[in-house]
């Protein structure tokens, strides 16, 4: 397994290159986010259990699909805020919710009526 500290150096540039842009994340199914690599990919999801604290796990795949590395980081560690940015970040680019937010401020800020106008029912005469 790729030791802990190895993860969190990979998890930091990774969360650089995230902030600038430069990752193609996947959605994957339970919002899930992955990135991948030519012999490997990356899975990054948040958990948020009823009775227990919140966290992030990460896992390693190598090109065959067997897990290499895991690390996990509840919202009570050091590291949450990597763990947790590195997630935020995935989410971001793969929903656009930034674009969505700019879009909005955008309009709430224009002098005047806002919103798409809906148009008129279509009357089929018979």
């Amino acid at each position: 397994m790729i030791p802990q500290e190895m993860l969190r150096d990979i998890a930091t540039k990774l969360l650089e290159k995230s902030r600038k842009g430069e990752v193609r994340w996947q959605h994957r199914p339970n919002d899930r986010f992955l990135v991948k690599f030519p012999k490997s990919a990356i899975d990054v999801q948040f958990v948020s259990p009823t009775a227990d604290p919140d966290y992030v796990e990460i896992t390693v795949k190598n090109d065959e699909g067997h897990r290499v590395g895991w690390w996990v980081v509840n919202d009570e560690e050091e590291d949450w805020p990597l763990a947790f940015g590195l997630f935020q970040e995935a989410h971001r680019y793969v929903s656009k919710w930034d674009v969505a937010l700019t879009d909005l401020e955008k309009a709430v800020e224009a002098e005047g009526p806002i919103g798409v106008a809906q148009p008129p029912p279509v009357r089929i005469p018979f």
